[in-house]
């Protein structure tokens, strides 16, 4: 919600341009973030549900695994569980909320959802110890079985080949032990398929090189990177043909 360019998002009074200080009054705060957040998702999952009754809702994730996304999930578990949520108005006549309160969390979401990006190689005990520590916001308050989604995770290169090897050999490992230490994580997505060779100027390199395979518009084309082959075998068997994965290469 105060990503740079959502400025819509922001409180009536935010201007672009303007400096941090200046701006600061007009910035949701996390408890602020967290409730605006959970009444989107128990309206979403409301819709979603009326025409589909089978559909299902994901969180919206945060980007990181910090104690700022842990005070964040915290905060909109919190906001759920007050009672004072979904965000209402009140019945003229009777001044009695029009929509009942829900405390259940499955009226907002069926998914919890974080990215859990690590700039490194192999994963660290650490890194496992964050995305355990997000799960345990869920039990805390009463949540405990919760699903997960991951709908990003991923590595770049920039567009270093040691580092092409070294994510190629730390992707498999880090998804097996998040499977494993969070026994209701049910989809991990890779971010992204291909190098991002078209980004505005002034884009670090490091956010251009999260492909699996390059661009179809790098000399190379579709290459299949050491990651994409590191995935491949681990979910096809090592004896499987990679032929397919460089059809397209150059």
């Amino acid at each position: 919600m105060n990503a740079p360019n959502g400025i819509n998002l922001c409180k009536e009074g935010f201007v672009g341009g303007a400096t941090a200080e200046q701006n600061a009054p007009y910035i949701f705060t996390t408890a602020e973030q967290a409730q605006v957040t959970a009444d989107i998702c128990y309206y979403a999952n409301r819709g979603v549900k009326s025409a589909n009754p089978n559909g299902k809702i994901v969180a919206p994730a945060p980007y990181m695994i910090d104690s700022l996304a842990r005070n964040y999930l915290t905060s909109m578990y919190d906001q759920i569980k007050s009672g004072n949520m979904p965000t209402s108005r009140l019945d003229q006549t009777t001044q009695m909320r029009k929509i009942p309160a829900s405390t259940n969390p499955s009226d907002y979401f069926e998914y919890l959802n974080w990215h859990p990006y690590t700039s490194g190689g192999a994963y660290t005990l650490e890194w496992v110890r964050q995305n355990e520590a997000l799960y345990q916001v869920a039990v805390d308050h009463g949540d405990a079985g919760r699903k997960i989604v991951m709908t990003e995770f991923g590595y770049f290169d920039s567009y270093l080949e040691r580092r092409e090897i070294l994510i190629g050999n730390a992707c498999v490992p880090a998804i097996e032990v998040l499977a494993d230490r969070l026994k209701t994580l049910e989809t991990v997505f890779l971010f992204r398929m291909f190098n991002w060779t078209t980004p505005p100027t002034g884009t670090a390199t490091a956010e251009q090189t999260y492909g699996l395979f390059d661009s179809p518009l790098q000399a190379t084309a579709v290459r299949p990177k050491p990651i994409a082959l590191s995935l491949f075998f681990h979910y096809n068997g090592v004896s499987a043909n990679p032929d397919p994965l460089y059809k397209y290469m150059k």
